[in-house]
């Protein structure tokens, strides 16, 4: 998939000598693939599960909200773009530019911002190496490895 879609090579995690694919944040409608990672089944999971759904919850929010700003702002995105992937893909850069320019220029004309979230659960995290296995590069040992954040000291 990632040689289709242009995605960036495998990237270290910040601060770590793990190497892990670039993904999409997607929910439990999508399969779990190398650059998909979806949430966990909501079958009695343990609270770092849980957290782990909280948060990637939350970062699919965020994107699916960034979005909503633009296509508020410029309305013909809440249409389908009859474009070839790479226009599609220029259009929305050039929307998020005029986006960025009105930003500055007329702060007015934007959508009010969100409501504060509560940062439960959103302590600063670190990988330990007590928690982590050499894995294959399989969305399932993804999510594992997202799971086994230890909290910061």
């Amino acid at each position: 998939m990632s040689d289709k879609l242009s995605i960036p090579q495998r990237g270290y995690i910040p601060g770590t000598d793990i190497e892990l694919p670039y993904m999409f944040v997607a929910d439990e409608a999508f399969p779990l693939k190398e650059n998909i990672m979806k949430p966990l089944p909501h079958r009695q999971l343990a609270t770092e599960k849980e957290i782990f759904n909280y948060r990637l919850s939350r970062a699919r929010n965020t994107v699916e909200c960034s979005f909503g700003r633009l296509a508020q702002m410029w309305r013909i995105l809440f249409r389908q773009i009859d474009e070839q992937p790479m226009a599609a893909t220029n259009i929305v850069k050039a929307f998020t530019v005029l986006h960025n320019f009105v930003l500055v220029n007329e702060p007015h004309r934007l959508i009010a911002p969100e409501a504060p979230v509560p940062n439960e659960h959103l302590l600063p995290r670190r990988l330990t190496y007590q928690n982590l296995k050499i894995f294959k590069s399989t969305g399932k040992d993804q999510q594992n490895v997202a799971c086994k954040f230890e909290k910061s000291s």
